[in-house]
Order: structure tokens, then sequence, then C-alpha cells
């Protein structure tokens, strides 16, 4: 199974999940709400780094725990890649896939301000 793991600070408590080869269309109420989406990006709340790093995983499958889903989707990506980025667009993680999209559940610890967050992409492919 392929895993990566994150452990950062935002400075915003803002991630986001797009295709860093191509230009996402960002959702107009992205921050204002824990989760929310357009076709071509996710955008999702994660603990401020006042209150310390959040640890942010892209896996093919989710480890249980107590991480509840809040979105469950597809996420164009047309170079068959997706990426784990701030919002100045720099990407912390990127991994491949087996499409032009990204079938993502996303998993949080909590609704708003989540310390651990799950990003599980059932068609990742293998490095």
């Amino acid at each position: 199974m392929i895993r990566v793991e994150v452990q950062l600070s935002s400075e915003y408590g803002i991630m986001f999940l797009y295709d860093s080869n191509a230009r996402p269309v960002i959702p107009a109420s992205a921050g204002k709400k824990p989760v929310t989406w357009t076709q071509t990006c996710v955008a999702f709340s994660v603990l401020s780094y006042v209150d310390g790093d959040a640890v942010i995983t892209l896996s093919e499958a989710s480890e249980g725990g107590r991480c509840v889903e809040y979105f469950s989707g597809d996420v164009h990506c047309p170079s068959n890649s997706i990426a784990l980025c701030d919002h100045n667009g720099f990407a912390f993680a990127s991994v491949p896939l087996k499409d032009s999209f990204a079938r993502i559940s996303l998993r949080m610890s909590e609704e708003t301000n989540p310390d651990i967050v799950e990003c599980v992409i059932a068609n990742m492919a293998t490095f």
C-alpha cells in the first residue's frame, strides 16, 4: 500500500488537493466551510499553525481510527497526478494516478481545525 504522510504547520488553516500541473478552480467559499470543492480542487481545513502541526496522509486506503468522512468524489487531474498544496500553491506532496481524475475520500479527525486528515485516493498508481 502506498502511503505518504506529511506533518505541517498551516499558516491559514487551509490546504488544497489538485493537479499542480494544471490551473485549478479554487472553491469560492474555501476556508468558510470545513470542506469545499470544484471539479478541479478540494479545499479543506486543518489545524492552524498557532495550535500546532497537522498530520495529513495521502494513501490508497483508510487506516480507520477516529477520522470521519467529510467528502467523497472525483477531482479532474489531466496530468494523472494530484498534489497536496498550501494557499501559495506550494506542493508538499504529489502522487501519481491511474486515471485523469482522483477518486478521493477525505476523512478528518474533526470538522473544524482537524489535526489529522486522511486523503484516501482509491485510484492511486504505484511510484
